[in-house]
Order: structure tokens, then C-alpha cells, then sequence
């Protein structure tokens, strides 16, 4: 993976894509009424919204899953699928837009936990000099 991908900061990646889904979840309600006038109708649409869903679960499986490689703590693990599985389940099965919308919202920040963990964590194993670390 580092041969394909050498300088990517995932998790840097992925902070930007949950951030991006917070900005949806949050400000959509708010301007919804000027879209029309805008031309942005595509917001609105269901494939836009699990593009985000796809792109930060992806980008969080892959920066967690390299990070857990590395540091064999399970926390940011946890964070990202307990993230994964309310941003999939619950926005796929309630079908009322403020839970969902809040569900969305919850699972968005649970991502963000976990990528900021993880970043600590492989800062922290970059710093650490202990036989372990050295692995």
C-alpha cells in the first residue's frame, strides 16, 4: 500500500471527507430553499449524499485499518465501525429526515474520533523509540 500511495495522509483525507459530510448534514436544511435559484438540485439528490458515505467510510477503513497495523489499538478501530454502521444502517432504515439527519451527524463525528486517534497514535509510534515501536 505504501508503494501505491507513498505521501497520502489518510487520515488527513479522511478528516476532510467526515468534515465535508458534517458541512451536508448540517448546512443542507438551512439553504435546501436555494437550490433552485442556485442550480445546486444535485445536493439534494440520494446518490450525492451515499457518494459521501462511501468516500469517508472508505477513506476511514483505509487509514485506521494501516494505523491498527501499526499501533494494535483497537479504540480507533471501534470509533470507525461504530461510525460505519450508524452512517449505513440507521440513514438506510429510518426514513425520518431529523433522526436521520442526527444519526448522520453522530456517526460523522464518531469518524472524526477515530481518524484523530489514529493520527495520535502513529504520531506518538513515529516519536517512541522502544523495542516494540521498532517492530
Amino acid at each position: 500500500m505504501n508503494k501505491i500511495f507513498p505521501s497520502i495522509n489518510w487520515d488527513l483525507l479522511g478528516l476532510s471527507a467526515s468534515f465535508l459530510c458534517v458541512m451536508h448534514c448540517i448546512a443542507l436544511p438551512f439553504i435546501i430553499m436555494f437550490f433552485p435559484l442556485l442550480g445546486m438540485s444535485f445536493l439534494e439528490n440520494s446518490l450525492t449524499e451515499m457518494g459521501l458515505i462511501l468516500s469517508s467510510v472508505s477513506i476511514a477503513a483505509i487509514a485506521i485499518i494501516r494505523g491498527y497495523v501499526s499501533y494494535h489499538k483497537k479504540k480507533s478501530v471501534l470509533f470507525m465501525l461504530i461510525g460505519a454502521v450508524l452512517l449505513f444502517l440507521l440513514g438506510i432504515l429510518i426514513e425520518h429526515p431529523t433522526i436521520e439527519k442526527g444519526s448522520h451527524l453522530i456517526a460523522t463525528i464518531l469518524l472524526i474520533v477515530a481518524h484523530l486517534f489514529n493520527w495520535k497514535e502513529i504520531r506518538k509510534r513515529k516519536k517512541c523509540s522502544c523495542s516494540y515501536c521498532s517492530k
